[in-house]
């Protein structure tokens, strides 16, 4: 994936994508019935845990 107009994948771009992808599901997860939710939840903690495991 390229972001930000940058001519290469960079590690940078990778946290930013992970880091919308994130905030996305959680707002989303907001508006969202309750299976949705469950759904959602799962999806924002695999995002999380790829995003701590990429910057720890």
């Amino acid at each position: 994936m390229v972001s930000a107009n940058l001519p290469e994948h960079t590690p940078v771009t990778e946290i930013n994508s992970l880091t919308r992808t994130a905030a996305y599901f959680i707002q989303r997860g907001t508006e969202a019935t309750e299976a949705e939710r469950e759904a959602y939840e799962t999806r924002k903690k695999a995002m999380l845990t790829t995003l701590s495991r990429d910057t720890g």
